[in-house]
């Protein structure tokens, strides 16, 4: 068996727990085991795993350098950041995030399976081996925009259960490992600390992270990342609000008139008229309340506060906006 130590270094998200704020650097921190978007974070480090190893190798997120591979095979509303196979302090990457996305940081981690290892283990016996691991962990730093984030320690996560599938042997085991390696790897488990931060503001920041492990690893890191935070356009965030009101199963014939107000909203948007776009959002939810509230009040709800969603943002200062 081979240790792996990684130093890794919209409407329905759903978050449990409360965000703590981080300084002036505005950075949500999201607290330790909450929920995200309907998986713990502890399930979201297994979808991380999952994510990084089984990626080809000559587009793996885990052997980027300068953040040209971080986008690569992202999806959902978690964006993962990308850590690397590196020691030392390494220059800084620059990549780009969709806004609306949490960041899942790995600051320190290991993940185990049975790979090369006869007799396997036992489920308990990997969790054991990794909280060994994770246990001479000495140090870990993050800062967000200059400012640290503080009590570093509590945000320690341990996965479920969880396994790979291996199509062919182009991913990052047949590179760790020296040898092809394909098909289902189960089980595997992870353990170590991650930060979950809640969506950026538009514009750019600068994440620094990494840590430290005692004897016998006797191994340190640091990564800097410079992250640019793309803004949606009013326009598509319309869209989306469109798209919930198709699947809502409201009448074609009573989804018409509403329909109409976000497409005469969108085009507004589009077009650089924020006052008309905002007008239009709110004669919108005017009309759901007169012709949707009585008969489903939760479905009027969701798409009136969806609407102040849009116009709240719209608010916001035009240097953010697209």
């Amino acid at each position: 068996m081979k240790t792996k130590l990684l130093t890794i270094g919209t409407l329905q998200v759903l978050l449990l727990l409360s965000l703590s704020v981080v300084g002036s650097s505005r950075a949500q921190v999201v607290p330790p085991h909450a929920t995200v978007a309907g998986r713990t974070i502890g399930e979201w480090t297994a979808a991380y795993n999952q994510w990084g190893f089984t990626q080809p190798i000559s587009q793996n997120p885990f052997l980027d350098t300068d953040g040209s591979r971080a986008a690569n095979g992202q999806s959902g509303p978690v964006f993962f950041v990308a850590g690397g196979f590196y020691t030392g302090v390494q220059p800084p990457r620059h990549y780009a995030v969709p806004e609306d996305k949490y960041l899942l940081i790995p600051i320190i981690f290991a993940e185990l399976d049975n790979i090369d290892t006869f007799p396997p283990l036992t489920v308990e016996q990997l969790r054991d081996a990794n909280a060994a691991i994770i246990n001479t962990t000495t140090e870990l730093h993050v800062s967000i925009d200059g400012v640290p984030v503080p009590d570093l320690f509590a945000h320690r996560e341990m996965s479920p259960v969880f396994n790979f599938d291996l199509p062919s042997a182009d991913n990052l085991f047949t590179y760790l490992y020296g040898h092809p390696i394909s098909g289902r790897i189960d089980p595997a488990v992870a353990d170590g600390y991650w930060l979950m931060l809640g969506p950026l503001s538009p514009g750019r920041h600068v994440i620094v992270f990494g840590g430290s492990y005692g004897a016998p690893a006797s191994y340190s890191y640091e990564r800097t990342d410079v992250i640019t935070v793309v803004p949606i356009p009013l326009s598509q965030r319309v869209g989306e609000l469109v798209s919930l009101l198709a699947d809502s199963g409201l009448a074609p014939h009573r989804q018409q008139p509403l329909r109409v107000s976000l497409q005469a909203a969108a085009a507004s948007f589009d077009s650089g008229n924020f006052i008309a776009g905002v007008n239009q959002l709110r004669a919108f939810q005017n009309k759901v309340r007169a012709q949707v509230q009585r008969s489903d009040p939760a479905l009027a709800l969701s798409l009136i506060r969806a609407a102040d969603g849009i116009i709240e943002r719209a608010a916001q200062p035009r240097t953010n906006q697209p």
